[in-house]
């Protein structure tokens, strides 16, 4: 690992060492050994190594989750600016185009969380428009600090997967984010208000011709007991 890194470590047992190294890309509260001096902020990069100081990867600290951190890069000389994330969006798209049907490419989900490397972040796409939601404050914090609040953020998406991006909308309504969300995130409460259909809502004529098949076996609660079909 370079000697001039600056980001705040967290060093790992040998079962987390295991799990980094054969795949896995959360590190957990449990599993850390040694934690930085300072705590650093929440949402911000850190680096994991093992016992013996190897590098392990880089991730979003998340302090307020027993996942600590989420990995989003396993090499030490890996810079994580706009060209970084620019390149990660390009992958999972070509992805996308090996496994879909170009008539499934106008809509189907463009980024999976830890799955392309996004840790906490989904991203559908429907036509023009892309809906994206965010689970962790690192990934929140970077749609709203670098360089991808709204039209910057469209053109950045629309660039990235060479199609024609009208809208980008972000879905924030998911019951994990209170807990994960960046300070000075307000949450807009929106309640949704759902009634069920009645008979009432159905046309008269329509009503009418509702009738139990078997008036003689109908339960109790059954609205239309009348003979007939």
């Amino acid at each position: 690992m370079k000697s001039d890194r600056t980001y705040p470590i967290y060093k790992v047992n040998k079962k987390a060492e295991a799990s980094l190294v054969g795949g896995h890309p959360w590190v957990y509260e449990n599993d850390i050994l040694a934690f930085p001096e300072s705590e650093p902020e929440n949402g911000t990069l850190a680096d994991v190594v093992s016992t013996k100081g190897a590098y392990l990867g880089t991730g979003f600290v998340s302090l307020k989750s027993k996942i600590r951190v989420r990995l989003i890069s396993r090499n030490a000389n890996d810079t994580f600016d706009a060209s970084f994330w620019r390149r990660r969006v390009e992958y999972a798209w070509a992805y996308r185009k090996t496994v879909l049907e170009p008539d499934d490419l106008s809509a189907c989900r463009v980024i999976f969380g830890e799955a392309d490397q996004f840790p906490g972040l989904t991203v559908d796409r429907f036509n023009n428009i892309l809906v994206t939601q965010t689970l962790s404050v690192g990934m929140e914090k970077l749609l709203l600090t670098n360089s991808s609040k709204g039209a910057k953020r469209q053109r950045a998406l629309s660039t990235a997967l060479k199609a024609s991006v009208s809208h980008v909308l972000r879905r924030r309504n998911s019951a994990l984010r209170p807990a994960q969300r960046a300070a000075n995130t307000k949450q807009p409460r929106v309640k949704l208000r759902v009634r069920r259909p009645s008979a009432r809502d159905a046309p008269a004529d329509r009503a009418a011709r509702i009738r139990c098949r078997e008036p003689d076996t109908c339960p109790p609660r059954c609205p239309t007991p009348t003979p007939g079909w």
